[in-house]
């Protein structure tokens, strides 16, 4: 074998070797490059999400910024609401302190007040002195066992209490009722029965008894005037001939006595005195003309009707606010000392 060939023998491997380590050199390198681009990305991607999280922690940073002055907000509200109830609380403290300064005899007085007032208000609306004189005699009594130092007012009340035991009374209840009575028996009143008959002068129905001449011309005269009559109807010196009503208006007959005296009854509680008495007027005009008068039913309604007409409904009780006048005068005396 010559030199030559010696020489190729000994480097065949080791330009092996050196291929090979290029080779590896170049995957190495290559490998260096893959994860410097990997790397690239993944800090690029990195960097997106620090961005994004800065831009939500600028947002979080805003949202803290605004609750904190919402907040702020909201405690200062509280603060003035919390002063303002002290100060309420205040002046109810204040207010409780005042009142326990006022004596019984103050509560007393408010309490005569009160049943003086009502009192007062029985006479104006209602016309009911009975009831204004029971309160009238509470608030005295009511005075009487406190030992009141209230002369005058026990005085003035009993001057009150004085005046309306003294006037007029009307029992408008009794009224009413007796109102009502007469109206359930309207069913019961008796029609008058009708009956007709023809009129012939006395001088008609005889014969002449006198002789002469003067007796035959009236006898003719009194013939002519009997057959004239057959034909004409004329009287003057007779009672007004009514007509005759019908059956079937009967109902509306007596439908119209009632509300006749229902409206009597409104006369007498608005205390209207023409209307009261013109109610009863035209109840017993109807009364007369069409029904029977003799009948016992309708004599006892004439008479009720006539002793109803006569009540004086339109009656004024005294003046009871005097003992008002001065428990209030005495009330105002209490609160300046």
């Amino acid at each position: 074998m010559s030199e030559q060939e010696n020489q190729r023998s000994t480097r065949s491997p080791v330009s092996w070797i050196a291929m090979v380590l290029s080779f590896t050199a170049l995957g190495v390198a290559g490998y260096a490059v893959f994860l410097w681009q990997g790397s690239a990305g993944n800090v690029m991607s990195i960097n997106q999400d620090i961005a994004a999280l800065s831009q939500r922690l600028k947002a979080q940073d805003s949202t803290r910024r605004d609750e904190q002055e919402a907040f702020a907000l909201l405690q200062r509200t509280q603060e003035e609401n919390l002063e303002q109830l002290r100060s309420h609380l205040d002046a109810a403290v204040q207010q409780l302190q005042q009142d326990r300064q006022t004596t019984r005899s103050d509560w007393f007085l408010a309490e005569v007040e009160y049943l003086l007032r009502i009192a007062n208000q029985r006479v104006l609306m209602d016309k009911d002195p009975a009831s204004a004189i029971a309160l009238l005699q509470a608030a005295d009594q009511i005075l009487a066992e406190n030992n009141t130092n209230s002369h005058l007012l026990r005085s003035t009340i009993a001057q009150d209490m004085a005046n309306l035991q003294a006037a007029e009374r009307l029992d408008v209840a009794g009224i009413y009722l007796a109102i009502a009575a007469q109206i359930r028996l309207v069913d019961g009143l008796q029609r008058t029965v009708h009956r007709f008959a023809p009129e012939i002068p006395e001088k008609a129905r005889g014969t002449p008894t006198e002789t002469g001449i003067w007796s035959t011309v009236s006898h003719l005269g009194d013939r002519f005037t009997s057959v004239l009559l057959r034909y004409v109807d004329f009287r003057r010196t007779t009672e007004k001939i009514s007509p005759i009503l019908p059956p079937d208006e009967e109902y509306y007959l007596r439908q119209n006595l009632i509300l006749s005296l229902q409206q009597a009854q409104m006369g007498l509680l608005r205390e209207r005195p023409v209307v009261f008495s013109t109610s009863f007027s035209d109840a017993s005009a109807w009364l007369g003309e069409y029904f029977d008068p003799d009948h016992p039913l309708t004599l006892a309604m004439q008479a009720v009707f006539e002793e109803l007409q006569a009540v004086n409904v339109a009656y004024d009780l005294p003046d009871a606010s005097a003992s008002l006048r001065e428990v209030r005068a005495l009330s105002r005396s209490q609160v300046a000392q």
